[in-house]
């Protein structure tokens, strides 16, 4: 895999905006904004390893776009946040931010 002609490696790649065109109809992007921004109150007050970190800057960047309209990066961004997350809004019973999580991470719900 090292060199100048390196053998082509499979990348199981999931498409966000394929993801968010199945699941749009369902969401109602402000709620999904608010509800991510009380996600991120309470995973910053949960937050201990550097991993817990990166995904509040996800989540965050995530509500930012939320609130821009693009569905496609906020199920980029969730994914990255990853199974945390998600947790975290099931315990809170944020629904909306759970489903979209969820489906961000390929878990059909």
């Amino acid at each position: 895999m090292f060199g100048p002609n390196p053998a082509a490696k499979t990348v199981n790649v999931y498409n966000f905006e394929q993801a968010w065109s199945q699941t749009k109809n369902e969401v109602d992007l402000p709620t999904l904004a608010a509800q991510l921004g009380q996600l991120l109150g309470s995973l910053q007050l949960q937050a201990k390893r550097p991993d817990d970190f990166h995904a509040i800057a996800e989540v965050a960047s995530a509500a930012g776009e939320a609130k821009l309209g693009n569905g496609g990066k906020v199920m980029e961004h969730l994914a990255r946040a990853g199974k945390w997350t998600l947790n975290v809004a099931e315990k809170l019973g944020i629904e909306v931010a759970a489903k979209v999580i969820a489906r961000a991470l390929g878990i059909v719900g």
